[in-house]
Parts: C-alpha cells; structure tokens; sequence
C-alpha cells in the first residue's frame, strides 16, 4: 500500500502538456476550503472555465457540506453577472 505522500504526487489529470497530481489539487482544495469558512454552509455560485485551476477550486467545494451553483461560463459578462445576481440570498 501506498503512503499518502506517493499517492499525493499520483497524476490527477492533464491540460495541455502537462500532468498535474493529486498534491496539487489538494493544495487548492484547502485554501478554498480555508477562505469559504467564516461564510459558513451559504451557497456558492461557481464559473468553471477551461483551465487546471478551477479544477482545483471545484475540488475544494464538492468536499464540504454546502451547495454549489454551476454558472456556465460561455455566457455574455451581463448574463453570468445576472445569474450570480439571481442566487444572491434574499433577506
């Protein structure tokens, strides 16, 4: 069996030329986790765009209590801008 650190440096995925492990994502996935704390279980609304980065970040929301909104990215500014608009909490 392998220890965590050797399955940390496993390939998660790749872009592009280059492979990225699972270290790597994690690493994103904490600090996500981290900043999102104080905000408590409150919804997340998320713009994923073709990159390893929100690759990471998702990661980071799908591994706590909470929801997340999946905001398509392909979308006008104005149309992403309504829709986070739209998921704002009412009070």
């Amino acid at each position: 069996m392998q220890g965590s650190s050797s399955a940390a440096r496993i390939g998660a995925f790749s872009f592009g030329e280059r492979s990225y492990s699972w270290g790597w994502v994690q690493d994103v996935a904490r600090r996500v986790q981290a900043q999102l704390a104080p905000f408590g279980g409150v919804p997340e609304s998320f713009v994923p765009r073709d990159h390893p980065d929100p690759m990471r970040a998702m990661t980071g929301l799908v591994t706590q209590p909470r929801r997340v909104r999946m905001i398509y990215a392909f979308q006008s500014p104005a149309a992403i801008a309504a829709s986070v608009e739209s998921s704002a909490p009412r009070s």
